[in-house]
């Protein structure tokens, strides 16, 4: 039986080679950020700080959850990110490490259809579902 661990560092292992994976969307914490997308397209993330707006993907209890990133901060030699679920009330406890980003969401699949969430619209769409995000 394969162990959910051993899918995690595969799919980790997958992304850094080559640098970008695309994976079935599931949930509901995005909201309307991801409603409806068919699958995510995930970019490796190997510079830090992520951009404020940005849908990041973390590692948290052998899943993958992608929130979007409302700060950031630099303590104890790392960088941290507030993040939330644009459909949530709260942001992410405890906050993540950069050790625990493994990409960010760089695109979404709605059937044939592929929306780049990270130019122009799409990137101050997520800066201001950011800002109402934390204001709330």
């Amino acid at each position: 039986m394969v162990e959910q661990s051993d899918i995690m560092e595969t799919l980790g292992d997958l992304l850094r080679e080559q640098h970008q994976i695309t994976l079935p969307a599931s949930g509901f914490s995005m909201g309307r950020s991801l409603a409806q997308a068919d699958a995510l397209v995930i970019h490796e993330a190997v510079d830090h700080p992520l951009p404020i707006g940005i849908i990041a993907v973390f590692q948290r209890d052998e899943r993958w959850w992608a929130h979007r990133v409302l700060w950031h901060y630099f303590r104890d030699n790392t960088f941290h990110y507030v993040t939330k679920g644009d459909a949530l009330r709260a942001p992410d406890q405890p906050h993540v490490a950069a050790s625990d980003i493994v990409g960010y969401v760089a695109a979404c699949k709605k059937g044939d259809v592929r929306i780049n969430l990270c130019s122009g619209t799409q990137r101050i769409l997520g800066l201001l579902a950011a800002l109402l995000s934390h204001a709330a």
